[in-house]
């Protein structure tokens, strides 16, 4: 979706959710919220105060919206792409890769152009060996000999 900066998913009072950060230039809260309800993704929207609330009410009924104080806790920014597209979760993503892609799965349109011709050639091995089979204890590590050892049981796992 046009407009749409970052999102990451967290955790708030039990219930998954998604932060997004937009540019009001080019989208709102509507239309992110037509959006994400279209694809049957949208259960409320949680505003952090009194204000924020009367400005969803002007397009959202009031049993979509929620007001919640407490601070959510965010997790990992691949949490999404785990789940819905593992052929991406298992690539060595930067932060900024990992962002546009996780908003990418939760807004749909055309997938962002950024993965490096190394990371497309290595999606097209992962989707392959993911139809036949999953990795159990396989996490995508990001600096250090944590990702040299991640880049070898990778490698290992896919020629099985």
């Amino acid at each position: 979706m046009p407009g749409i900066i970052s999102s990451r998913i967290g955790h708030l009072g039990g219930n998954e959710i998604v932060e997004v950060e937009y540019d009001l230039a080019k989208t709102n809260l509507n239309e992110m919220t037509k959006a994400l309800k279209n694809q049957s993704s949208f259960y409320s929207l949680i505003a952090k105060n009194k204000d924020e609330a009367a400005e969803a009410k002007t397009f959202l009924k009031d049993s979509e919206i929620k007001i919640n104080f407490s601070e959510p806790h965010f997790i990992e920014s691949k949490y999404s792409l785990k789940t819905q597209h593992p052929d991406l979760y298992y690539l060595d993503l930067t932060e900024p890769q990992a962002i546009a892609l996780n908003s990418w799965s939760y807004f749909s349109g055309k997938m962002p152009e950024v993965l490096t011709p190394e990371q497309k050639k290595l999606r097209e091995k992962l989707k392959i060996k993911l139809r036949s089979s999953n990795p159990s204890d396989l996490r995508p590590a990001r600096s250090g000999k944590e990702l040299q050892a991640y880049r070898e049981n990778l490698l290992q796992w896919l020629e099985k």
